[in-house]
C-alpha cells in the first residue's frame, strides 16, 4: 500500500507485471524528457499528478510502437486501476464499520478521497438527491493537464473511467453524462444502490 507514495516505482511495478511490459523502457524514456506536473494544491493532488505523467508517458510508448489510440487508453487505464484499485477496495472494506447500506459508505469513500486527493483546485458540489450519492466536479485539474499536453482524450481513460472500476467493485452504479474532458463545464457523478 505505501507503494503508491512512490509514483515511479508503482508504475513500474504495475507496467512490468501486465501485457505493457516490453514498452517499459520507452515509457522511462518519455518521461525523463517530461516537464514536471505543475505544482498545485496539497500533496494529495500532486502526487495525482505525477502519475497523470507516468499515464502520458506510457500512452505515448504505446501509441508510437503502433497501438490504436482507444487499445492504448485501456491499457493506461488498467495500469492506473491496478495500482489504484486495492487501496481504494481497501477503503471500502474499512467503510463497513459505518454500516452494511451501500451509499452511506460510497459517500464516506468518495468524502475522504475529496479530502485527501482530489484537493483544490478540484471543486465538488454536492446535489440534494435523497435516493443516490450525487455531486458535480466543477473544476478538474486532471483533465487540465491533459489539455496542456495536448491528450484531452487521455483524461477519460487514465482518470475518469477508474470511476465506474470503483463503482463497479462497491455494487453500486455509478452514472455520469457529462465531464470535463468531454468539453462540458462540469462531470455529474450519480451513485444508485444495487
Amino acid at each position: 500500500m505505501l507503494l503508491i507514495l512512490l509514483p515511479g516505482l508503482a508504475y513500474r511495478r504495475a507496467v512490468l507485471s501486465g501485457p505493457a511490459a516490453a514498452h517499459w523502457p520507452r515509457t522511462a524514456a518519455i518521461h525523463r524528457g517530461l516537464a514536471s506536473p505543475p505544482r498545485v494544491g496539497l500533496p494529495g493532488l500532486a502526487l495525482m499528478l505525477r502519475y497523470m505523467a507516468w499515464s502520458r508517458a506510457l500512452y505515448q510508448a504505446l501509441r508510437e510502437s503502433g497501438m490504436e489510440p482507444q487499445a492504448a487508453g485501456q491499457a493506461v487505464r488498467d495500469v492506473n486501476w491496478s495500482i489504484f484499485g486495492p487501496g481504494i477496495g481497501v477503503a471500502f472494506s474499512i467503510s463497513r464499520l459505518r454500516g452494511i447500506e451501500p451509499l452511506p459508505r460510497v459517500r464516506l469513500v468518495t468524502d475522504l478521497l475529496f479530502a485527501l486527493l482530489f484537493t483544490r483546485p478540484f471543486r465538488r458540489r454536492r446535489v440534494a438527491d435523497g435516493a443516490n450519492v450525487s455531486f458535480e466536479v466543477t473544476s478538474c485539474p486532471l483533465a487540465d493537464y491533459f489539455k496542456a499536453q495536448g491528450l484531452p482524450q487521455l483524461t477519460h481513460h487514465a482518470a475518469c473511467s477508474l470511476d465506474f472500476l470503483m463503482a463497479r467493485d462497491w455494487g453500486v452504479t455509478l452514472s455520469r453524462e457529462r465531464t470535463i474532458a468531454g468539453g462540458h463545464p462540469l462531470c455529474d457523478f450519480r451513485f444508485h444502490p444495487p
